[in-house]
């Protein structure tokens, strides 16, 4: 008994240590030849699925990943993409997927995984993909190391839609976001046949418990037109949550009207960070334009040949609030701001320099 106890808790411990992996993914297809005659179509089509997912010695990997095909059958997809660099130990000709971003505390590992499947006929399909490891500590999907992660594509297969190809998306899910400063994610939408895309955010592959982004007084949240992108102004909390759009594909029918054709989605995952993305402080000759910090009440900004606009100067804290700062006068090669009236903490001052956002990480006594 105490043997088979040490079993199951090393076997406990091996899942968990290997647990989660999943950041972001979509799922695609495309109707691919031999298409057969007039008489007996041949409903062939490739699915794609693609998944961001993070990399390491003790992080969950996935070689093959079995889709479903929404015609009570299923298949397992092969990785095709990455070669065997990465030392995956998946056997024969399965590969090891891409490393598409290596920072410090940040390792993103672009998977693609292919699979063909014939229909036996016309009929909506709902093509679905699930695992189990999805990554934990998502704000706005509760207990989400107990959520799967889930993707589907809507396939419709008629005489108006059998030849297609889905809508894609020409960027990758890996961009991050900085507390209190608009999101802009970008979509780069695109159909192969030319058809009409409506995008939709919708709730991440019905996560139980998830809510949209907190917000700021009069922020704003939502796609600016049809097909993105999606602007989020702005991130309040310095967290990760997780954002899912559906793009459904419309063609006109022999009556001249738009129907639907098929959809797909994306889920993907926005860290928001404290400091500007990719810039956790001003270093070198523009870190030494303000004075003193930390500061107690007065910080000077050295204003000859510096480049600032003028009036653009703001105070973010680390809940998001941006107040904007009022110049005092003092002298003519710089400026100065009051900040007696902020509480004692942790901000970023936030100025526009020949036309680019920079920031100081600035601590109020």
């Amino acid at each position: 008994m105490k043997n088979a106890l040490i079993i199951l808790s090393s076997l406990v411990f091996a899942l968990s240590a290997n647990a989660t992996h999943n950041r972001s993914g979509e799922m695609l297809y495309k109707r691919v030849a031999p298409f057969g005659t007039n008489n007996t179509p041949i409903y062939t089509y490739s699915i794609t699925v693609i998944k961001y997912m993070d990399h390491g010695a003790t992080v969950a990997d996935r070689c093959v990943d079995t889709v479903y095909f929404g015609d009570g059958q299923k298949g397992v997809a092969p990785r095709i993409n990455g070669g065997t660099g990465l030392n995956c130990g998946c056997s024969g000709t399965i590969q090891c997927g891409q490393l598409i971003v290596q920072q410090n505390g940040y390792t993103v590992k672009k998977s693609i995984y292919s699979i063909l499947h014939t229909y036996a006929g016309a009929g909506v399909y709902t093509i679905t993909s699930s695992d189990p490891n999805r990554n934990a500590g998502i704000h706005n999907i509760p207990n989400s190391a107990s959520t799967p992660f889930y993707l589907e594509a809507r396939l419709v297969i008629s005489s108006v839609s059998a030849m297609n190809s889905s809508p894609e998306f020409g960027s990758d899910p890996v961009n991050q976001a900085t507390l209190g400063v608009c999101f802009i994610d970008d979509l780069q939408l695109y159909d192969a046949d030319g058809d009409s895309l409506i995008t939709e955010l919708i709730n991440c592959g019905a996560a139980p418990g998830y809510f949209d982004p907190e917000l700021p007084v009069n922020g704003t949240y939502g796609l600016l037109s049809a097909s993105g992108p999606l602007q989020w102004c702005s991130p309040v909390m310095a967290t990760t949550y997780h954002i899912a759009y559906r793009v459904n594909e419309f063609r006109y029918n022999g009556s001249g009207f738009l129907v639907l054709i098929g959809s797909v989605m994306r889920e993907r995952e926005v860290i928001v960070k404290w400091a500007p993305v990719g810039l956790n402080e001003m270093k070198g000759s523009l870190e030494n334009l303000i004075y003193p910090n930390p500061v107690s009440s007065i910080i000077y900004l050295n204003w000859e040949n510096s480049g600032f606009t003028e009036d653009a100067f703001y105070l973010i804290d680390l809940n998001g609030r941006i107040s904007k700062l009022k110049q005092e006068p003092s002298g003519t090669d710089r400026i100065q701001f009051d900040l007696s009236e902020f509480e004692s903490g942790l901000y970023f001052l936030r100025a526009e320099r020949n036309g680019k956002m920079v920031y100081w990480k600035v601590a109020k006594d």
